[in-house]
């Protein structure tokens, strides 16, 4: 039933990110859910959860995205799954800070990061510090603590020479946070740093 899950999964991705159909992503979400009724919580169905609150919130259906992400972030948990925390934690955050509330998706973020001693790599990293100052430019954060919600990425970024799209994406929102707030010579010093992506 976890492969069928799986599988299902796999489709209601492709009708969400290819076909552009989020109910019909709903619909197949479902199905894997019920695939999974029964069976012990695992990565399975965080996985599904995440899948079907990003249809829902393509629907504009933010209430029920939200319990989905919620229930996502308890199922990882009960699984003491460091890493799935991290980043569904993340995602959860960014929707909440989306629907207005800065200082919960603030306290998710800190919850995410205290599940990781260090850093959680740099795919995880950029992927949280590009929700986390997402969030800090929709609620018009200054542009220093968007550039500190980004620090981890960008150091881990110079470090190792790295370049790629969610990273460049996290330098481009520190750049916009300087924009954003007149500060035109501190965006450009910093812009020289955003090379095109190729990733």
């Amino acid at each position: 039933d976890e492969q069928a899950a799986r599988v299902i999964r796999r489709a209601a991705q492709v009708a969400w990110l290819v076909r552009d159909d989020p109910e019909a992503a709903v619909v197949l979400a479902d199905r894997a859910l019920d695939r999974l009724a029964g069976h012990p919580v695992g990565a399975a169905l965080v996985h599904v959860l995440d899948q079907r609150a990003n249809a829902l919130m393509d629907l504009a259906r933010y209430d029920e995205a939200t319990i989905d992400l919620q229930g996502a972030l308890d199922a990882c948990a009960e699984l003491d799954d460091d890493a799935l925390y991290f980043q569904t934690a993340a995602t959860l955050a960014w929707h909440v800070g989306h629907l207005g509330d800065l200082a919960a998706a603030l306290d998710l973020f800190r919850r995410a990061r205290s599940r990781v001693a260090g850093t959680a790599g740099p795919w995880r990293e950029a992927n949280l510090a590009m929700m986390h100052t997402d969030v800090l430019l929709q609620h018009h954060r200054p542009p220093r603590e968007v550039e500190e919600a980004a620090r981890i990425v960008l150091d881990l970024g110079r470090e190792w020479q790295l370049d790629f799209h969610l990273l460049t994406l996290v330098k481009a929102n520190v750049v916009e946070a300087y924009l954003d707030a007149g500060r035109t010579g501190d965006a450009a010093a910093r812009l020289v740093d955003v090379p095109r992506s190729h990733s």
